[in-house]
């Protein structure tokens, strides 16, 4: 509910990036939820569904036949009273969106989905800098909710307290969609998926403790 009193509603999902997994569009297609889905790399998604809305263009900094900024492709989809899913996995492209999503636009974001790529390179003056725009871009409004090592993704030693990932999983909520937060201290979290995870990763001490 906004502050008229107005009831808003979670319909849609935005993905950028497909490839040849989309269980998780799948099932909000299931639900109801329609799936806006952006791949150039692509001629369509792996499974169809009426609720599958594909097209075959990268998210960019620009908009041309085949690239299309979030802004453009945003405003021909978006609707009133509606919150969005947004969903980005899209091969280290995030550093060039992130940042020029309008506040308003990412306040429509409910829940967002990122996989974040060289992530390693924070230890790096650019890459601290590029990666402090985009978290405090979504720190303002939205908290991380879940975050944990893509399972493809082995662990680098910097030094003994500095170890990370190069691919991180995170997902994040509104604020206002939230009534307590908690800290999370015992990784792996017992939802956190057993499977699939080659290099046994968990997400390492200097996430959470100084």
């Amino acid at each position: 509910m906004n502050e008229d009193g107005n009831i808003i509603s979670l319909n849609s999902c935005i993905t950028g990036g497909v490839g040849s997994e989309i269980g998780f569009e799948y099932d909000l297609a299931q639900k109801g939820i329609k799936c806006h889905m952006v791949d150039y790399s692509v001629s369509k998604p792996p499974l169809t569904h009426e609720n599958f809305f594909f097209v075959k263009k990268f998210l960019g900094n620009k908009t041309d036949n085949q690239y299309v900024t979030f802004d453009d492709y945003f405003s021909k989809i978006k609707k009133p009273l509606e919150d969005y899913i947004l969903k980005l996995d899209i091969e280290g492209d995030e550093y060039t969106i992130l940042p020029f999503i309008k506040k308003e636009d990412l306040l429509r974001m409910r829940i967002i989905v990122l996989e974040i790529h060289h992530f390693t390179n924070i230890v790096t003056p650019l890459g601290f800098y590029l990666m402090q725009q985009i978290a405090d871009k979504l720190f303002e409004n939205h908290t991380v909710v879940h975050i944990y090592p893509n399972s493809i993704s082995p662990l680098i030693k910097f030094s003994k307290k500095i170890q990370l990932y190069d691919l991180l999983e995170v997902t994040l909520l509104r604020n206002d969609r939230i009534n307590v937060k908690k800290e999370q201290r015992n990784f792996p979290h017992s939802l956190d998926s057993k499977t699939n995870n080659f290099f046994k990763a968990k997400l390492p001490k200097c996430f959470y403790e100084c």
